[in-house]
């Protein structure tokens, strides 16, 4: 009866420390989360500044000519479609019309 009494208290003391050390785990993830969450608002925010002043500097350039130049925005390269001499032949609507004649 002794000895299982005794092995109870050491499962229990294993278990209250097992416990403790899950919850500092938490607590520090808890904490990692919120850093993060705080990184990507003061991200998000400072990308939205960046828009308005983008924007300002585009409307500004429109507006007046201004000194300042903005480079344009970079543009995937797509085919061309709506470009007839970069069109291969027989392709398109009037391929359809050209069989008739």
């Amino acid at each position: 009866m002794q000895k299982e009494l005794t092995t109870m208290k050491e499962e229990s003391n294993r278990s209250q420390s097992e416990v403790a050390r899950l919850l500092q785990i938490m607590s520090t993830s808890e904490e990692e989360k919120f850093a993060l969450n705080q990184q990507i608002n003061n991200l998000q925010q400072s990308l939205k500044e960046k828009d308005n002043q983008l924007n300002t500097l585009r409307r500004g350039q429109q507006g007046g000519g201004g000194s300042q130049t903005l480079p344009m925005p970079i543009r995937r390269s797509e085919p061309d479609s709506k470009d007839p001499s970069k069109q291969t032949p027989g392709a398109g609507p009037a391929s359809f019309f050209s069989s008739f004649f």
